[in-house]
């Protein structure tokens, strides 16, 4: 016979999740170099670091970010603008089958967003979202492939 309390000593998932966000993997070193070689070794290891993050995620979560990461270097390209409607991002990703529906890319861009690699921005236009990176670290995104 089974006891009621018998059942919960044998619980066999424990949930770890911390919510931090990734400054350790992506921003290594001195927060302020001084000199043109630790600005360039900053970069690098900031790369490396969002490489990191890329590998850590599931493939369709990097195929996002990526997705993201090539609207928003676009934009940027033509007018100077950063921001991306969410819209865009969700017709686009759903035409590359990296997502089904709304909820899922929600899902994608939370997790994302819990880490501080995205931002969502409430605008006249509708809902905004965009990769707080710079353009070097935009680039590394969208050249990153899973080995």
């Amino acid at each position: 016979m089974i006891h009621g309390n018998y059942f919960y000593i044998f619980q066999l998932w424990e949930s770890v999740t911390t919510y931090h966000p990734y400054h350790e993997e992506v921003f290594h070193g001195s927060s302020n170099p001084a000199s043109k070689n630790q600005k360039k070794e900053k970069v690098k290891q900031q790369s490396t670091g969002i490489q990191n993050i890329l590998r850590s995620l599931a493939p369709r979560h990097a195929e996002v970010i990526k997705e993201l990461a090539s609207l928003q270097l676009a934009q940027f390209e033509q007018n100077g603008q950063t921001l991306i409607p969410y819209k865009t991002l969700f017709k686009n990703c759903q035409r590359n089958m990296f997502i089904s529906s709304d909820l899922a890319l929600r899902n994608v861009l939370r997790e994302l967003e819990d880490h501080h690699i995205v931002e969502y921005q409430q605008q006249d236009e509708g809902e905004m979202i965009y990769i707080q990176f710079d353009v070097d670290m935009l680039k590394t995104i969208i050249d990153f492939r899973r080995r």
